[in-house]
């Protein structure tokens, strides 16, 4: 309960008296100030901000997750398949029977072995490296989804920056008079002039108060740089508005993502073939032989071995079946992609209807403070600061509640096109759902 100055009859003298009078008149002018500064914004019908936000290429580079990978990979290619083979054989006489005949007391054999087909040839070198370059592309695309999945996150750092700053600018000056309303509401108990109620409850809002801006302050980001903030920093007045829901088609979604599969069954099946192939080895040999009845005697020998895998019937059940699933996997995928952006679409004009309740309680609450303001002006006896203040306060609840509101609806416009793949450069049709909410 709020104690009229001149309706008390008091112990405190008339300086005193008119000290707090004019404390209060201070009070009132000073939050009548703030109240026409909050009322005066900017207005944008422009969402130009909110497609750029979902391009910029700055808001991605600002990510300390992401890395890259060097793709300068080189391979040697002068591994033909040859190898140096040597072998030495030497035979005991007379053998470990008496009757063994030994045709030669050491043999001494060296040459090439030339794979022509099969493990460890050039053709097979040439696949295993045809294989490793197809991984290092799925690798390469993995992280590029890794990374689209952090950029995503940044932006909606960005947007949670923005709001954060815009809540920060209100509560500080409103602060100011919460904190005037304390120190009066202390003076006012001191001279037996206000309750101790009207002094703890003004004590409690401006504790309150200062409370929310710590938060704010102690979890604003501190790696996003000030050009950004400058750059979007009329985010809050822009007029967000999405697609109709025929842009979302499950044919169109995950992409990059139908590409990675696609990579995936590549790499499935180059692994199953080798297998199936047939190996080729030819081979050179200078042979040397040490009879102990005759003269020594050397000779040079060619040979091949060929081997051929023989197979009945086919069993690709189980790649078929490897193969199957990552489709379904897939398709599944994209089905529940477009499940979630139909639930984003629906949330999305669900909160334009609560921003358009929002702002018509704030036109109330102008309509009060206005009527306020004229009570004032005709210098009615009947004119109470304490009810200018009130609705003050209120519209400072209601001016918070639609930053909350506007700050969900950009985070699910960010979020809508990053996970649509819409390209916002490419003309879009916007919704006709909803689209008469007029912005303040």
């Amino acid at each position: 309960m709020s104690y009229s100055v001149n309706s008390q009859n008091t112990s405190p003298s008339v300086n005193e008296l008119n000290s707090l009078v004019k404390e209060y008149n201070s009070l009132f002018l000073y939050t009548k100030s703030f109240v026409d500064g909050v009322l005066v914004q900017p207005v944008s019908k422009n969402n130009g901000l909110l497609a750029d936000i979902v391009s910029d290429n700055d808001i991605i580079a600002n990510n300390n997750f992401i890395v890259d990978r060097n793709t300068r990979i080189t391979d040697s290619q002068t591994d033909f398949g040859l190898k140096w083979i040597s072998d030495a054989t030497y035979n005991f006489s007379p053998g470990i029977s008496e009757t063994e005949d030994v045709f030669f007391r050491s043999r001494v054999s060296t040459g090439l072995d030339w794979v022509i087909l099969g493990e460890g040839s050039m053709q097979r070198k040439k696949e295993a490296k045809r294989i490793f370059n197809q991984q290092f592309r799925r690798d390469s695309l993995q992280l590029s989804l890794q990374n689209n999945s952090f950029a995503l996150h940044n932006r909606q750092l960005l947007l949670q920056h923005v709001f954060d700053l815009h809540r920060l600018e209100i509560l500080k000056k409103y602060q100011e008079i919460v904190q005037m309303q304390a120190a009066y509401q202390d003076k006012m108990h001191q001279a037996k002039l206000g309750s101790s109620a009207d002094k703890i409850n003004a004590n409690n809002q401006s504790q309150a108060v200062s409370g929310m801006i710590d938060v704010y302050i102690n979890y604003l980001s501190q790696n996003i740089p000030d050009h950004l903030v400058k750059e979007y920093w009329n985010i809050p007045y822009v007029d967000a508005v999405l697609p109709d829901l025929s842009s979302i088609n499950a044919d169109n979604l995950l992409k990059e993502e139908e590409v990675l599969v696609q990579m995936q069954k590549d790499l499935l099946n180059s692994r199953q073939k080798p297998g199936d192939k047939p190996s080729l080895r030819a081979k050179f040999r200078y042979n040397y032989y040490d009879n102990a009845e005759q003269t020594g005697r050397s000779f040079a020998s060619v040979g091949a071995s060929l081997s051929v895998p023989i197979r009945f019937g086919k069993d690709n059940q189980s790649l078929a079946y490897e193969m199957a699933t990552y489709d379904n996997n897939l398709y599944a995928e994209k089905l529940k992609l477009k499940d979630r952006l139909t639930a984003q679409h629906k949330d999305f004009y669900l909160l334009k209807n609560k921003l358009f309740q929002l702002q018509n309680e704030i036109s109330y609450v102008e309509a009060l403070l206005k009527n306020e303001t004229e009570v004032y002006q005709r210098q009615n006896k009947n004119f109470s600061p304490a009810k200018y203040i009130e609705y003050a306060g209120m519209l400072v609840q209601k001016k918070l509640a639609v930053l909350d509101v506007k700050e969900q609806l950009c985070k699910k416009y960010v979020v809508f096109h990053t996970l649509n793949g819409l390209n916002n450069n490419e003309q879009i049709n916007p919704s006709k759902e909803n689209t008469d909410y007029s912005e303040r």
